[in-house]
């Protein structure tokens, strides 16, 4: 063996790059006594559940004679001690139970797991060894899982001694997540979060206002993921404005339209990097995005990267995508009517939401912008020109999601359109809700430095996907992939393989 490999250091980078699995790992540690602490640590750094660790405990004991003997205490600490990671979302049984009762820590305050880091477990079946973990002083990521079952208030109360002991324990912890019904008290314990950055409260109707309004208290807080559509505007009207959320740099709401405009309405001036909405309002054309979307704007048109904003409603009729065959590839473009609103069977309309391009075209460091919609917006090529002189640092730009695949309301996209992003030098990723009406020729403005790799549109009038490659990449000479409705997949299957030859 060479000499070098003898040196912790430089076998510890080895093993970073190396993908071993555990079993590897083990093979290692028996190789010689230099390598076993470190192939040890990276076996044991990051466990998929407890089994491992309480396994320690019930072999130790089943292989002794002695009916009443205990496990190898320092066995179980030098293995514990590796642990970095642990998840554990496995039901309880006996043999957690058996291993619970072996074991002897040697107070009800020891960790567990005394250099843990990364927790993530579930509350959905209560195991009391939980509680050793939450007094493990280093977890920096805490996330769990309460479930919102019919024993959930049960496992909320269980959980809510856990945090407490947590977040008295673990001064440096950073990241918190909770899924499921969190107790009627859970407000009590924000202000021991003085240091959480990053926080995901996707807990139903179970957080309160008051809650919410002590989130907002937070100093340090950077990130906030938050379901609050169960809670009224008034519920969260926060009247001191000045000190609300003043480290909040991203920001994900789920909640009614009123609501999201006075959460909005608190945070600081020019702090806002990261803004997803998705509005629980029940029709789309209750929405006002105009009115949200200029409250941003007064906030943070300076700094704002990311935008997505999501509304999804039930559509009762079952409306087909707009479909426009033509066999001909060199004809002219089938007649589609721009729309407003789109007849659907029985004689109903659906409207396009309340949603103008224009009103982001003040979002001047704006780089990602995605539309999520049941119904999108329907545009024309004056709204897209607006949009992109408005935002010319836009990289990915999304009007459509998933109604691209599933449309129940279509823009006829012309060539005009497609030509007023090729200005936008950094543009990679674009989709557009609608049917592309290919024109013959392409009047390619000079000078356009458009980097467009990823096109997605719903239909298009051509019937040839081969043909339908060469013309775009006439307009976007680095594009390299198309897609769209799967109604569609032969043409967009033949246009890949016409954009990866060329």
């Amino acid at each position: 063996m060479h000499p070098a490999l003898q040196i912790d250091e430089i076998f510890r980078q080895i093993l970073s790059y190396a993908a071993y699995s555990k079993k590897d790992l083990v093979s290692l540690a028996q190789v010689c006594r230099s390598w076993k602490d470190a192939s040890l640590d990276f076996a044991w750094e990051n466990l998929p559940s407890l089994f491992p660790i309480l396994n320690l405990v019930l072999n130790s004991h089943n292989q002794s004679s002695e009916a009443s003997a205990t496990y190898d205490t320092q066995t179980f600490l030098d293995y514990t001690r590796r642990v970095r990671q642990l998840t554990h979302r496995h039901t309880s049984g006996s043999d957690l139970d058996q291993a619970h009762n072996l074991l002897r820590l040697p107070n009800h305050n020891t960790p567990l797991l005394p250099r843990l880091i990364s927790l993530s477990l579930s509350f959905r079946n209560w195991i009391p060894l939980y509680q050793s973990l939450a007094f493990s002083p280093n977890i920096q990521c805490l996330e769990f899982d309460l479930g919102f079952n019919s024993q959930a208030q049960t496992q909320a109360n269980e959980a809510h001694r856990f945090l407490a002991n947590v977040l008295v324990h673990a001064h440096d912890l950073q990241e918190l997540r909770i899924r499921g019904k969190v107790s009627a008290c859970f407000h009590e314990l924000i202000s021991l979060m003085q240091n959480v950055r990053k926080l995901s409260l996707r807990t139903g109707t179970s957080l309160t206002a008051r809650a919410v309004l002590e989130l907002a208290r937070l100093p340090s807080l950077v990130e906030l993921d938050m379901h609050v559509g169960h809670l009224t505007a008034d519920d969260v009207i926060m009247e001191d404005k000045e000190s609300t959320f003043p480290s909040l740099s991203s920001l994900r709401l789920r909640a009614k339209s009123t609501s999201i405009s006075a959460i909005l309405t608190a945070l600081p001036q020019n702090k806002l990097i990261r803004l997803w909405l998705e509005a629980q309002d029940d029709t789309h054309t209750s929405v006002d995005w105009n009115d949200i979307l200029g409250l941003v704007s007064t906030k943070v048109s300076t700094i704002l990267e990311f935008v997505k904003l999501e509304h999804h409603v039930e559509i009762i009729q079952d409306d087909a995508i707009i479909d426009i065959p033509t066999n001909d590839p060199s004809s002219q473009p089938s007649p589609i009517a721009t729309v407003s609103a789109s007849s659907v069977p029985g004689g109903n309309l659906i409207t396009s939401p309340p949603l103008s391009l224009q009103s982001f075209n003040k979002l001047r460091a704006l780089k990602v912008l995605e539309l999520e919609m049941t119904i999108p917006p329907t545009f024309e090529e004056a709204d897209l020109r607006d949009l992109c002189s408005g935002c010319p640092n836009l990289e990915i730009l999304n009007l459509g999601g998933s109604s691209c695949f599933e449309l129940k309301a279509a823009t006829k996209i012309t060539e005009p359109m497609l030509q007023c992003f090729l200005p936008l030098k950094k543009l990679t990723s674009l989709v557009l809700p609608g049917v592309y009406a290919a024109g013959q020729t392409n009047t390619f403005s000079e000078g356009a430095q458009c980097n467009l790799r990823s096109l997605t549109l719903t239909q298009v009038t051509y019937g040839d996907g081969t043909s339908l490659a060469r013309h775009l990449k006439t307009l976007f000479p680095s594009l390299e992939t198309i897609d769209g409705s799967p109604k569609y997949d032969d043409i967009w299957n033949a246009a890949r393989v016409e954009l990866t030859r060329l």
